[in-house]
Protein backbone atom coordinates (compact mmCIF):
# COMPACT_ATOMS: atom_id res chain seq x y z
CA UNK A 1 0.00 0.00 0.00
CA UNK A 2 1.45 3.41 -0.57
CA UNK A 3 0.77 6.66 1.37
CA UNK A 4 1.39 10.25 -0.64
CA UNK A 5 2.67 12.99 1.72
CA UNK A 6 -0.12 15.43 0.13
CA UNK A 7 -2.56 15.19 2.91
CA UNK A 8 -2.61 15.85 6.83
CA UNK A 9 -0.27 13.21 7.81
CA UNK A 10 3.48 12.76 7.65
CA UNK A 11 5.72 9.66 6.87
CA UNK A 12 5.95 8.18 10.27
CA UNK A 13 1.87 7.95 10.41
CA UNK A 14 1.12 6.85 7.12
CA UNK A 15 3.51 4.02 7.91
CA UNK A 16 1.68 3.35 11.29
CA UNK A 17 -1.46 3.05 8.95
CA UNK A 18 0.24 0.08 6.94
CA UNK A 19 1.72 2.29 3.93
CA UNK A 20 4.85 0.09 2.56
CA UNK A 21 5.84 3.13 0.09
CA UNK A 22 5.68 6.42 1.22
CA UNK A 23 5.55 8.87 -1.65
CA UNK A 24 6.06 12.61 -2.28
CA UNK A 25 3.65 13.16 -5.02
CA UNK A 26 0.74 10.78 -6.74
CA UNK A 27 3.34 11.56 -9.66
CA UNK A 28 5.47 8.95 -8.40
CA UNK A 29 3.30 6.03 -8.30
CA UNK A 30 3.85 5.02 -11.75
CA UNK A 31 7.54 4.43 -11.28
CA UNK A 32 6.71 2.55 -8.18
CA UNK A 33 3.69 0.61 -10.32
CA UNK A 34 6.61 -0.28 -12.77
CA UNK A 35 8.92 -1.58 -10.27
CA UNK A 36 6.69 -4.01 -8.53
CA UNK A 37 5.90 -5.26 -11.83
CA UNK A 38 9.42 -5.75 -12.89
CA UNK A 39 9.90 -7.44 -9.64
CA UNK A 40 7.18 -9.70 -10.16
CA UNK A 41 8.20 -10.46 -14.03
CA UNK A 42 5.88 -8.61 -15.17
CA UNK A 43 6.72 -6.72 -18.93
Amino acid sequence: MAGVLTGAHGAEALRAAGATAVLDSVAQLPDLIAGYEAKAGRP
